[in-house]
């Protein structure tokens, strides 16, 4: 499937609008129509999670930089 930046973006703001109390949220992503609620927040996030990967926007997950002390 081909995901767009717009397709992302979608789907991060619809997690927000769960997250913060909605109930249900309605998205297009890839032309397709979904329909999310509040129980199926972790399918949202595992989409959002192919999506990154698919437009290569994936996020370190335990990267720790070290800081020098002087």
């Amino acid at each position: 499937m081909s995901y767009t930046q717009e397709d992302l973006t979608a789907v991060q703001n619809a997690i927000i609008e769960l997250a913060t109390g909605k109930r249900t949220v309605r998205l297009m992503v890839a032309k397709n129509e979904y329909e999310f609620s509040e129980a199926k927040l972790d399918s949202l996030k595992s989409l959002r999670a192919d999506i990154q990967q698919e437009l290569g926007k994936v996020p370190q997950r335990g990267y720790i930089r070290n800081i020098r002390r002087r």
